[in-house]
C-alpha cells in the first residue's frame, strides 16, 4: 500500500490519523479547561470570576473534538490486503478509502469506495450498516450537485469485490477526459458528505 505523508479523506491512514488529532486536540482542550477553572479558583477563592467563563467557553470546541472522536473511534482502517485486492481488481476508474459519512439520522463508515462515471459502489465492515438509508442519502447529496449516480453498499468483501472486477471487465475503452471529470466531481461531492 502507497503510504502518503498529508493524510486527506479518502486516503488510506485517514480515520487513524484523525483519532490521533482529536484525541490530542481533546486532551488539550481539556488540559486548557482544568487549568482555566483551577487557576481562576486558586486566585479568586471563588468560581464567580472570569477565568470560570473562560473555563466554560473553552469546553465548546473541546465537545465538538469529543465528539468526533467518539464517532470515529470504532472506525477501522482499510487493511494492506483490502488495499492490494481493490487495487488488483480494477485499474481504471477511482478509488477512496475510509470515509466516514454522516447523515442527519445516521452516520455510515465506509472501509472503500469505487466511482465510476454513473455508479459508486462502497463496502463497509459494519454488519448493521443500513444499505437502504445510506443509497437514498448519497444518491440525494450527489443530486444537488446536479449528477446522478447509482450508490450500492455491500458488508460483504467478496460480493464487493466480484462487482468491481465486474464493473472494471465490462469497461473495454480507456476513460475519457469527461468520464475522469466526472467522476472527480462525484468524488467532491460525496466528500462534503463525509467527517
Amino acid at each position: 500500500m502507497k503510504r502518503q505523508g498529508r493524510r486527506e479523506k479518502g486516503i488510506p491512514g485517514y480515520i487513524k490519523a484523525r483519532k490521533t488529532l482529536y484525541i490530542v486536540a481533546t486532551s488539550i482542550g481539556l488540559a486548557i479547561v482544568a487549568a482555566f477553572f483551577v487557576t481562576g479558583l486558586i486566585l479568586c477563592k471563588t468560581r464567580n470570576n472570569l477565568l470560570t467563563v473562560m473555563a466554560i467557553l473553552m469546553v465548546l470546541p473541546t465537545a465538538k473534538f469529543a465528539v468526533d472522536l467518539i464517532m470515529c473511534i470504532t472506525c477501522r482502517s482499510v487493511s494492506d490486503e483490502l488495499y492490494d485486492r481493490i487495487e488488483a481488481a480494477d485499474d481504471k476508474f477511482l478509488h477512496k478509502y475510509e470515509c466516514l459519512f454522516t447523515s442527519r439520522e445516521k452516520a455510515t463508515y465506509v472501509t472503500a469506495l469505487v466511482i465510476t462515471p454513473h455508479a459508486v459502489c462502497a463496502y463497509t465492515t459494519d454488519t448493521k450498516a443500513d444499505a437502504g438509508r445510506f443509497k437514498a442519502d448519497l444518491e440525494k447529496y450527489i443530486k444537488e450537485a446536479r449528477l446522478s449516480v447509482t450508490v450500492s453498499l455491500y458488508n460483504d468483501e467478496n460480493q464487493f469485490l466480484k462487482k468491481v472486477k465486474l464493473m472494471s471487465d465490462s469497461r473495454e475503452t480507456g476513460l475519457t477526459k469527461e468520464e475522469s471529470d466526472r467522476m472527480q466531481w462525484i468524488w467532491e461531492s460525496a466528500r462534503c458528505m463525509c467527517m
